[in-house]
Order: structure tokens, then sequence, then C-alpha cells
């Protein structure tokens, strides 16, 4: 082996063992902040806000299952009602009957929003489902749960969307 060889090896070796050292530096420095990292996000729960807690517990207190969603603008609750509910009532009644079972603390406790998006899932014959949906401007739903709108007036701007699809 000539000298010249000799020294690339030794460069070679001084780089490599350089390079080991500091990987091993770099791991045992991260090596508790990942743990924790992944520890933190793993137990970390959120509550549900204000606003879903009273929608929620509005569902469960009629007798439905619900979900909520929402963002600063806008809320989206879906409700599912018993098939019996529904027995004789209409498509828009269904919807009435859900914004009837609300109470006017309502805007206290959700604020206003742009806009509500309400979905009433009835559950019909062999896994069907009959999803009524109305979009509604949240001021106009705060203001008729207090009193002080017609239902004239939250029926004029209301949107209203029918669809039926087989749900698993």
């Amino acid at each position: 082996m000539t000298q010249r060889q000799k020294r690339v090896l030794v460069v070679l070796a001084v780089v490599d063992l350089l390079l080991v050292v500091g990987l091993g530096a770099f791991a045992l420095t991260h090596r508790g902040s990942a743990s924790s990292d992944s520890a933190a996000s793993a137990t970390l729960v959120t509550e549900p806000s204000p606003c879903a807690t009273f929608l929620l517990e509005s569902a469960t207190r009629a007798g439905w299952t619900a979900r909520v969603s929402e963002s600063d603008t806008s809320l989206v609750y879906e409700v599912t009602i018993a098939a019996q509910q529904d027995a004789t009532a209409g498509d828009v009644d269904v919807v009435w009957s859900v914004l009837e079972a609300h109470s006017p603390e309502y805007a206290e406790v959700c604020g206003v929003r742009d806009t509500v998006t309400l979905s009433v899932l009835v559950p019909g014959d062999s896994g069907s489902h009959r999803a009524v949906t109305v979009e509604l401007q949240g001021a106009v739903l705060a203001r008729w749960l207090q009193g002080t709108a017609s239902d004239a007036e939250l029926a004029a701007q209301a949107r209203y969307r029918l669809t039926e699809a087989i749900l698993p």
C-alpha cells in the first residue's frame, strides 16, 4: 500500500468517526423530546366547545343523535331522528320540529354565525335515509329562537335540499 493510499484511508477513518459521533450526539440530544412529543400528542384530548355541548345536549334531551362541526363563521348541525318521530311529518316540518326543540339561549351560547346548516336524517326502509338540509342565516335563526323574528322571516331566507341515500 502506498503512502498516499494510507493517508486517504486515515482521512476517511477520521471522517467516518466524526460522522458516527455527530449522529450519536444528535440522537442523544433529541431522544427525550421525541418521546415526550409523541406522548403529549397521544394524550391530547380536545374538549367540545360550549356551543357543540349545548346542541348535543339539546339533541339528547329530544331523543336524537347528533354531530356538530363549527368554525368562526359557520355551524353544521346534523341530527338523526327516529323513523316513528317522522311518521306524519313532511320534509320541511321535520326541520321545523328540530329547530323548535332548541331554546332561546342558543345565541348566548353559540354566538351568531354567518351560516347555520342543519341536516335532519330520518331512517327509512331497508337502510335508506332521507336527509332534509336547510341553510340558514345565523342572525335570523338566533332572533327567531329568541322570539324576535317571525316564522315567515326565517322561512324566507332558508334554502332547503332533500336527498335520499342508503347509508351503511
